[in-house]
């Protein structure tokens, strides 16, 4: 019967064990995706020489590279107005984007746009009157017709507060925005950038990559595995241990017993020796 509970023990032991592995293994899972999120893996440059270092070449090399996910610039934004309001209604910002602007929103409804045609954000649809994404909207001398709804996706969250259209080709792109593979390709991609634009001056490009956030991906999963690794050559030594015990004698209470018997017999053994109401030994009478 003892061997029987130590034997219980071992398997209560080692399942608890396992269904800890079993939850640090998910953590690391969670957290290598978190660390894998577009968010994570986003590279932004600004041309700040005004020279249009980032035009359509310059996206289309970036975007073909292995290391890159996607690839889209952006001009900066201008004020648009419904045109049907004759220059009057709520502005919303315009951002004119070179390459997919599928890289950068999600369709929600209606079609992309084409050249002189734009997509308006769901939240911003209601507040200058199309809700139905149709109409127009002015900006200057220039119109867009509405022709889609959209989400934006993750890194671009800024681009749900107005409209997108493909880029014309005298509009100048200044902001480029990379999404890397992996985590482990931001470093790559983050040179790539810097070699395909090739700014003439230090000063003419600013790139922001998070290299940091990278490497922390790397050392929490080689941590992270480890420790996983870690417990489960733990439980696979308890339980070789444990059966190995089992089989073997054991010294308790200065007696060699089996195993699972011995716990019961040695407690009763120290019972009897310490307890303060054992009887005591009858004492020689008085010679």
């Amino acid at each position: 019967m003892p061997t029987m509970t130590i034997a219980l023990l071992v398997a209560v032991a080692c399942l608890a064990t396992l269904l800890t592995v079993g939850r640090t293994t998910a953590a690391e899972a969670q957290l290598l995706a978190r660390l894998e999120s577009s968010g994570a893996r986003l590279i932004s440059a600004q041309d700040t020489s005004g020279a249009g270092l980032i035009h359509p070449a310059t996206v289309a090399i970036i975007d073909a590279s292995s290391v890159v996910e996607r690839t889209v610039a952006l001009s900066l934004p201008v004020d648009a107005r419904p045109a049907a309001q004759g220059g009057g209604g709520t502005r919303v910002p315009l951002w004119e984007a070179r390459g997919d602007l599928g890289s950068a929103v999600e369709l929600v409804s209606g079609r992309m746009p084409g050249p002189g045609e734009a997509i308006i954000s769901t939240h911003q649809a209601h507040a200058v009157g199309l809700d139905a994404a149709v109409g127009a909207l002015e900006a200057g001398d220039r119109q867009w017709g509405i022709v889609g709804t959209f989400r934006a996706r993750t890194a671009f969250d800024e681009l749900d507060a107005g409209v997108l259209a493909p880029a014309a080709a005298t509009t100048t792109t200044p902001q480029l925005y990379v999404i890397a593979r992996t985590a482990a390709d931001v470093p790559a991609a983050a040179d790539l950038v810097r070699e395909v634009i090739a700014p003439s001056g230090p000063g003419d490009l600013a790139v922001a990559a998070p290299d940091a956030l990278a490497a922390l991906q790397g050392a929490l999963s080689r941590d992270l595995g480890g420790l996983g690794h870690s417990l489960l050559l733990l439980i696979l030594g308890g339980g070789l241990c444990s059966s190995r015990s089992s089989r073997s004698p054991t010294h308790w209470c200065g007696a060699t017993t089996w195993a699972g018997a011995a716990p019961s017999a040695c407690l009763a053994t120290h019972w009897s020796r310490s307890s303060s109401f054992a009887p005591a030994s009858p004492r020689s009478p008085a010679g």
